[in-house]
């Protein structure tokens, strides 16, 4: 085994998840498209995004970069690297020394692409990429030229499986070399007659489209032939046993195939080269440089065992291709790079625990910063400027930052900034997602702090929550239920005591104007306990494979009273979210409100509401009208006497795995733990991570009805694969479809279906 280098004790790699890292690939050799996508370790493609070529020459980098950013988002996993696949001249730096189709000469790629998304990054010619991933994956031997045809024409050559770059780093560069002596087309170079102005998809499309019917099996075929003009004198130097093409079949089989192989017999020597077997690449056109660029990334990153001798170290490339085949079969043998993201399999995991776990780069430093994510508006100010000044006090010559981050960045960019070089210390994420993370290991083991948390203070269920084979991963933060607010001013004082009375009161109050019911079509939170009340699940373990229960009889009835609340009891955008439910409440517009228990203070006023910055809506609430005589109960369930259950949110706070200064995020994590910070969560409404600081919450009907509801709450599936549920957003569009009136159990099949296939990864 090989040892992973970086700072601490070095950890020893005994296997690694193909399932919990990703690599990303980028294709820029189309001629109409730059196409990323998210690839796993074994080259399967799992998310795809396009984008059009710009015109503007000026501002193809920052199509390239943006690009980039999506599919790095779209991972929802550890990313290895990036790997990139472009026409052009590419030197071992990854710099583009000509690119004319692209308008690049002289231009560093890798270090921007680098210095922007903080992942590693390899560049390489297209069709050098596309050579790897038909040796690496389809199957073609050691000796190989592969001819990719598109935006231009260029070639990938393998020798004894590897790969040739050339003096210059310009081999294979056969697009601008001109094919006969007849002169020829222009070509985008300036040269007439070169081989790219014969054979590129524009090109050869192009005078296609201006022949007659007749004169086409013609033009392929003199395309074929000088080709194999072209390319006759490498196969007969290097002996090559396989010529592979790879670009639209239409165009490159058939007659143009023919004709270059029966070109190339009568060019070399038959005694040795009639054999050489002239074919269509195995991988289609629009994947083979996506699949090449992972081969890179997974050589770049783990390299290869029993290579044929030492590669040049500054070479991107040149990483002992040949045995690259090999390496995915015994990758888990293999050392990680220590700039990829770490969740290398159970058995290492434990290693990074306790005494293993990672410290700062050359011992505990003597000043710096910490930097703290919190998730949305939740920590009121009082418990941000503590936690600042009691760090700052208690460590001197440090500073701690606290930035604010949404709910979305959690589910869509969490991962890659957490992979990153520049990770943030401490973050805050929601108790459904604790595990995810901590099971991609981007969060730091913290048991051996768990006691100086608060040990057995701790709140059991968000302990559980942020807990991953016997080690706690990330700290309780807060704990929320979802209470009913209401105004007697609208709906009376008589209470509903069961929840098909609750929605036949809101019916009858609903008007064009006035929801009963205030219930987007999004707020799956809010959707829960109409399944949970009737005895449905989302999803139970059975012998160790999730069955999702959406579909149940028991889900089923829950789902279609909750149909009955979109349809006849709310006005709130049916593809909306819960965020302005408090707005429509201080206007008068809502009946019953299911909504945090912190929202109390939105309504009143007390915690104004809204962030004009980043242009949200900004309330004051309502404190001299619809919450002048605010009130709140739990909401009821299936039969009187009882309360439905409430999903039980909140938060758990953990310390990236990546931190620069572990120590240090500790020392900010156990602040935020302590009673003091606690109780200024608490004396807001939220309910605390620190039993004890309980006490400091309202003694008010809201914290009351919380209090009862949050006795008969549910959770999400414990599984780490749930966070992929939530950011894949199927709950979300499964009950807009609903509250569009949709059939219910098709929906709940097909949401059964989606559910299990990501659980039972």
């Amino acid at each position: 085994m090989r040892e992973i280098s970086g700072p601490g004790k070095p950890a020893i790699l005994v296997d690694l998840d193909k399932e919990n890292h990703r690599i990303v690939g980028l294709d820029l050799s189309s001629s109409d498209v730059f196409v990323g996508a998210v690839l796993t370790l074994d080259g399967d493609i799992v998310a795809r995004r396009e984008v059009p070529v710009p015109t503007d020459a000026a501002a193809v980098l920052a199509t390239v970069i943006a690009l980039a950013r999506e599919v790095v988002a779209d991972s929802h996993a550890p990313v290895l690297g990036i790997g990139v696949g472009t026409p052009g001249v590419v030197d071992d730096r990854g710099v583009i020394l000509t690119a004319p189709n692209l308008g690049w000469v002289g231009f560093d790629l890798k270090g921007a692409l680098e210095s922007e998304l903080d992942l590693p990054v390899l560049v390489a010619n297209d069709a050098n990429a596309a050579v790897l991933a038909e040796y690496t994956f389809g199957g073609a031997g050691g000796d190989v030229l592969l001819i990719k045809v598109g935006r231009g024409v260029g070639s990938g050559l393998l020798a004894s499986g590897q790969p040739m770059r050339g003096a210059h780093f310009a081999a294979g560069e056969i697009g601008h070399v001109t094919v006969g002596t007849d002169g020829g087309p222009t070509c985008v170079c300036g040269k007439d007659g070169c081989l790219e102005a014969w054979l590129s998809v524009p090109s050869l499309t192009a005078r296609l489209a201006a022949a007659s019917e007749g004169a086409r099996e013609g033009i392929l075929s003199d395309a074929g032939e000088r080709l194999a003009i072209a390319i006759a004198p490498v196969i007969g130097a290097l002996d090559v046993a396989e010529l592979l093409l790879s670009g639209p079949a239409d165009l490159l089989g058939g007659a143009l195939a023919k004709a270059a192989s029966d070109t190339l017999r009568s060019r070399t020597l038959a005694e040795f080269h009639d054999r050489v077997r002239v074919r269509m690449a195995t991988q289609s056109a629009d994947e083979i440089v996506l699949r090449g660029a992972a081969v890179m990334v997974l050589s770049g990153q783990l390299g290869c065992r029993n290579g044929p001798g030492p590669a040049r170290p500054q070479h991107q490339e040149t990483h002992h291709w040949n045995t690259h085949r090999e390496t995915r079969e015994h990758y888990e043998e293999e050392a990680v790079s220590p700039r990829a993201p770490q969740r290398v399999g159970d058995r290492s995991r434990r290693l990074h625990r306790g005494g293993e776990a990672p410290t700062e780069p050359g011992g505990a430093a003597e000043t710096g910063n910490i930097t703290v994510w919190l998730v949305g508006g939740d920590t009121p100010d009082t418990a941000r400027q503590y936690l600042k000044s009691t760090f700052e006090a208690e460590n001197e010559g440090w500073t701690l930052t606290i930035e604010e981050k949404t709910w979305a960045d959690v589910s869509e960019t969490y991962t890659a900034e957490l992979a990153s070089n520049n990770a943030p210390d401490v973050v805050e994420v929601g108790n459904t997602q604790a595990l995810g993370f901590a099971d991609a290991g981007l969060f730091l083991d913290i048991t051996d702090i768990k006691e100086e948390l608060g040990g057995d203070d701790l709140l059991g269920g968000l302990v559980e929550a942020g807990t991953y084979e016997d080690a706690l991963y990330a700290a309780p933060y807060y704990a929320g239920g979802r209470v009913i607010f209401y105004t007697p001013q609208i709906v009376g004082d008589t209470l509903p005591t069961t929840l098909e009375e609750y929605v036949a009161q809101a019916k009858e109050i609903t008007t064009d104007t006035l929801s009963g019911i205030y219930a987007p079509g999004q707020d799956w939170y809010n959707a829960l306990p109409y399944i949970w009340a009737f005895g449905g699940e989302i999803a139970v373990l059975d012998g160790g494979v999730w069955d999702a229960q959406f579909s149940s009889p028991e889900s089923q009835k829950g789902l279609a009273l909750l149909q009955d609340v979109y349809q006849n009891a709310s006005n709130a955008p049916v593809d909306g979210d819960e965020r302005v439910g408090n707005i429509a409440f201080c206007e008068g517009n809502v009946g019953f409100l299911s909504s945090p228990a912190w929202a109390e203070g939105n309504l009143t006023g007390a915690w104004p509401w809204g962030d004009a910055a980043e242009g949200q809506e900004v309330s004051e609430g309502c404190p001299e009208t619809y919450a002048s005589d605010l009130a709140a109960f739990a909401l009821p369930g299936a039969t009187a006497g009882t309360t439905a259950p409430i999903f039980a949110g909140g938060s758990n706070i953990a310390v990236a795995y990546k931190s620069q200064s572990p120590e240090k995020a500790k020392e900010a994590l156990k602040i935020i733990l302590s009673e003091g910070y606690q109780k200024l969560l608490a004396e807001n409404g939220l309910t605390p991570g620190l039993i004890s600081a309980a006490s400091a919450l309202p003694d008010t009907a809201v914290a009351k009805a919380q209090a009862e509801g949050l006795a008969n709450s549910k959770f999400t599936p414990t599984s780490p694969n749930w966070a992929e549920v939530e950011s894949s957003r199927f709950l979300q569009d499964a009950f807009v479809k609903i509250a569009n009136g949709g059939d219910i159990k098709q929906i709940a099949e097909e949401l059964d279906a989606q559910i299990e296939g990501v659980l039972n990864k």
